[in-house]
């Protein structure tokens, strides 16, 4: 997906040679969204900043500074940034930067563009999967998934 996000913010403002992402560094899953977008912005010849946040003011702060040169963001998926979109949403705006989110509903409330993983799919599946536990099947033996659909 990392690469996906630097592809649609460069269809978006073709100029764009400098992009920050919004982590935060307490999530699980940060050290894999910023190795792959560290991989695809050398791919893609965009230099990358990783922009490490905790609370709003960390976010305001880190979006204000980013923004005194042109740009894109990249929005990774975590409960922090996603508690903070409103914030995120009213800065970008004020700073005319152009965004990508990780899931629809943020665009629905007023992002400007997102690419992620079927939210309903991936429920869907679950509870196929959660079918085949109640059945018999041993969690542990069951194949590890992958989103297929993306929006």
């Amino acid at each position: 997906m990392a690469g996906k996000w630097l592809e649609l913010l460069r269809e978006v403002a073709p100029g764009i040679v400098r992009v920050a992402a919004l982590v935060d560094p307490e999530y699980h899953s940060t050290p894999l969204y910023s190795r792959a977008l560290e991989a695809a912005a050398q791919a893609q010849r965009t230099h990358l900043v990783l922009l490490m946040v905790r609370t709003d003011v960390d976010t305001a702060r880190a979006i204000e500074g980013f923004a005194r040169e042109p740009g894109g963001l990249v929005v990774t998926p975590a409960p922090r940034t996603e508690s903070h979109r409103e914030l995120i949403f009213r800065l970008t705006a004020k700073h005319r930067l152009p965004v990508i989110y990780p899931y629809h509903f943020m665009t629905a409330e007023g992002g400007l563009m997102s690419y992620g993983p079927d939210i309903l799919d991936l429920y869907r599946r679950a509870a196929s999967y959660a079918n085949r536990v109640l059945r018999g099947a041993k969690p542990g033996e069951l194949p590890i998934q992958q989103p297929t659909k993306f929006e």
